[in-house]
């Protein structure tokens, strides 16, 4: 589904979006394009797909400014939330997230002025969330990242709050990050790394 040229629309109520995406499908399920002052609210997002991990997104952001996401559920997606580098002033807040049983990570954001906070981050193999690219002044505040019993195989390094390296003041600060990182000859269990600088490779 996209979205494109909205202005100053509320998108909310108790709506289940069930997606099916397999492997190879790498694009929004729900995808904002030209969109500006927009708040989506109280939705839940959730990929049917059960199997190898699926190369798929929840909620992509493409030149949006002035977005909020808020007390929305986002189930089994490569990239619950994926804000590209025109995605600006973007609110993630109240959120619950997981990646449970193929997907790979929370939200990664990209642009500038943007905000996550007070999200719950409770299953993931590869991040919880972060900013990426050319992220500038952006807040990771006040989040519950927590990941105990999601086991990888895939050669993904579990990791909990991630700011690239080319990001410009980002602030992190409040959050509670817990997982205690066990290897054993199958599986990896928990995050290997709660906080990271470093480069992730996540698309812009």
């Amino acid at each position: 589904l996209k979205l494109r040229g909205l202005n100053r629309i509320k998108i909310t109520g108790k709506a289940k979006l069930l997606a099916d995406y397999g492997i190879g499908i790498f694009e929004g399920f729900f995808t904002f394009d030209d969109c500006n002052n927009c708040t989506i609210e109280g939705l839940t997002f959730e990929n049917a797909f059960v199997g190898a991990n699926s190369l798929n997104i929840g909620m992509e952001l493409e030149a949006v400014d002035s977005l909020v996401i808020s007390d929305c559920s986002f189930y089994n997606f490569r990239y619950c939330i994926l804000g590209r580098q025109t995605a600006n002033n973007i609110r993630v807040s109240s959120n619950y997230f997981n990646a449970n049983p193929s997907g790979l990570t929370g939200c990664i954001l990209n642009g500038s002025r943007n905000i996550i906070d007070g999200n719950v981050f409770h299953e993931y193999k590869d991040t919880a969330c972060g900013m990426t690219g050319g992220a500038k002044d952006g807040i990771i505040s006040n989040n519950v990242v927590s990941t105990n019993t999601l086991s990888d195989n895939d050669g993904y390094t579990s990791l909990g709050i991630i700011v690239d390296e080319n990001a410009e003041s980002v602030i992190v600060s409040g959050n509670v990050c817990n997982g205690q990182y066990v290897e054993g000859d199958s599986q990896r269990l928990g995050a290997n790394s709660l906080i990271k600088i470093g480069n992730n490779n996540t698309p812009n």
